[in-house]
């Protein structure tokens, strides 16, 4: 949830500074208003409202966490398949058979191979954490050894798809994560006069960040202290 966040964060920032400069003040103002808001939890006492919090709770913010990921997941893949699998596509919305793959893909964005390979990567990880998941309630190890497999599924699955992307397929390009090395690793905020807007979106992010570290923080917490888990 704190990677969609701070994409929320990078996108609102583009509202005063398209070119993303202001995105760095803007998330440390954030992360400052989130700071205060769980401070004045802590000293307030503000746990014991979570006495009145079922179990369901913990489903309903994981169901958003869930479906999150997934609606982000989902866009990525249309927008591989739009723009490097339909630009393949003639006129007339036919395959152009008569041209070389590598003719087309030279003159054009086409790269068919992209799509369909970052589409199968989605569902090999899925499929490969699932499996790993539901190891927990097989017949096989004993009870503990079962729920620790299960609690890697996520790692693996990740490892796998990784693999399959970076290695078996490398000669595909998915698409890479680019570092701008020429930029500081560390970098020493100003607040230089901040938009009175930027400042209450700030405070209003830092918010709704709080109350989710809070829930979060909670639920982890009397998962831990649970009679089950112990």
């Amino acid at each position: 949830p704190v990677v969609i966040y701070t994409k929320i964060i990078f996108l609102i920032s583009k509202n005063w500074a398209e070119d993303g400069s202001f995105f760095y003040t803007f998330y440390a103002m954030t992360g400052l208003t989130n700071a205060v808001f769980l401070v004045i939890y802590g000293f307030t006492g503000a746990s014991k409202v979570m006495a009145y919090c079922s179990r369901s709770t913990e489903e309903i913010v994981g169901l958003f966490i869930s479906i999150a990921f997934v609606v982000d997941s989902v866009k990525y893949i249309l927008k591989e398949f739009d723009y490097y699998y339909y630009s393949c596509l003639s006129v007339n919305g036919t395959m152009d058979i008569m041209k070389r793959a590598s003719d087309i893909a030279a003159a054009t964005d086409c790269d068919q191979t992209r799509p369909v390979l970052s589409l199968l990567l989605l569902l090999v990880t899925v499929y490969v954490g699932v499996v790993i998941f539901n190891f927990k309630y097989s017949p096989y190890l004993t009870a503990d050894k079962r729920v620790v497999v299960a609690d890697y599924a996520l790692v693996v699955a990740v490892a796998v798809g990784t693999f399959l992307g970076s290695y078996v397929f490398r000669h595909i390009d998915v698409g890479k994560f680019y570092v701008n090395e020429e930029r500081a690793m560390f970098k020493v905020i100003t607040f230089e006069s901040p938009p009175t807007g930027a400042v209450v979106a700030a405070i209003g992010l830092g918010f709704i960040m709080s109350i989710l570290f809070f829930m979060e923080g909670n639920i982890s917490a009397s998962v831990v202290n649970s009679p089950v888990t112990s």
